[in-house]
């Protein structure tokens, strides 16, 4: 019998534990090599529009050296169509991975966090957490002289409104696979802080595939994994937690532009900016964008200890 309240607790119980060689192997075999294979469907699917070359002009690209390539592939995706459609294709993992954990791994629909009770509240709240926090740091990177703002010329609503339900789509995959899936199965039988760790370091490895990444880029993606962990043990909601990471993601590179490249969203953003040329590199992100900058690194760090402080304080005052 699965669990009625729905909590990380009870879903974490639900089941004994295996091996945690064991439970990361299932987790690489059926849903970060499923992702990354739809990743290369979706890099596949960019070809076309961007190179319009076919099958052919896919192979082309892919025997060059692998610098050449992975530069390529980069230009690709971070085309508008190529961006929209790596999005897409992060979404439309989600009825596998349902599959693999409702079938083949015995979860229910509240041990993942997919509560019906208040769903569309849920995951209004969560919308909104994220997009305070990425326009916290969206405002703070402005008022550090890193870039100024403007608003785009010409901005194409309906490209917007795409992207909009493809990164809650996105937000909601990466994380039924990361922290409904991965979190839960690493914790059972385990101790947490280690189920934490190794699914933030693996959250991270799965963006390290798309683009360029520094150390500290590297150590943010990680730490956003922590965050959302916790929100995801505290609140055991993923309509909460999805809405959230897609509100990140949306808001970040469709309302502020701020991505990888300006060609990325083109058009499709509210804002565009302009980087200054003499902004320090650990300010603004360097290649990978916002996620490189240490501004992100203190408003995680900020969200973390913020979040543990009010979970101590629950605990004491119960």
């Amino acid at each position: 019998m699965g669990p009625t309240q729905g909590s990380f607790a009870e879903a974490r119980a639900a089941a004994p534990g295996r091996s945690w060689l064991r439970e990361i192997w299932v987790f690489f075999r059926s849903f970060f090599l499923l992702r990354v294979a739809f990743m290369y469907l979706a890099l596949y699917a960019a070809v076309q529009f961007v190179y319009s070359g076919g099958l052919l002009a896919f192979f082309k690209l892919m025997g060059t050296d692998f610098g050449a390539a992975f530069e390529a592939m980069s230009h690709v995706l971070i085309t508008p169509v190529g961006n929209l459609l790596f999005q897409v294709a992060a979404g439309l993992t989600i009825p596998f991975y349902l599959r693999r954990c409702l079938r083949k791994e015995s979860m229910t629909l509240d041990m993942l966090g997919l509560h019906k009770r208040r769903l569309a509240a849920n995951a209004a709240v969560g919308y909104a957490s994220g997009a305070a926090i990425i326009t916290a740091v969206a405002l703070v990177w402005i008022a550090a002289g890193v870039a100024q703002p403007a608003a785009s010329a010409a901005t194409d609503w309906v490209f917007v409104g795409l992207f909009w339900v493809a990164f809650l789509a996105q937000g909601l995959s990466e994380e039924l696979a990361f922290r409904a899936y991965f979190l839960t199965a690493l914790a059972r039988g385990h101790k947490l802080v280690p189920a934490v760790i190794v699914s933030s370091v693996a959250f991270a490895l799965l963006h390290v595939l798309g683009g360029t990444v520094s150390l500290l880029t590297f150590a943010n993606l990680t730490l956003f994994g922590v965050f959302a962990s916790i929100v995801f043990i505290r609140h055991h909601n993923l309509w909460f937690l999805g809405a959230l990471h897609g509100a990140w993601n949306f808001c970040e590179n469709n309302v502020f532009g701020f991505t990888l490249d300006s060609a990325a969203t083109g058009n499709a953003s509210v804002f565009t900016y302009a980087l200054n040329s003499d902004a320090n590199s650990l300010i603004a992100g360097g290649a990978y964008g916002l996620e490189g900058s240490v501004i992100v690194t203190g408003i995680l760090l900020l969200a973390i200890a913020v979040l543990l402080a009010t979970s101590r304080r629950g605990a004491t005052r119960t």
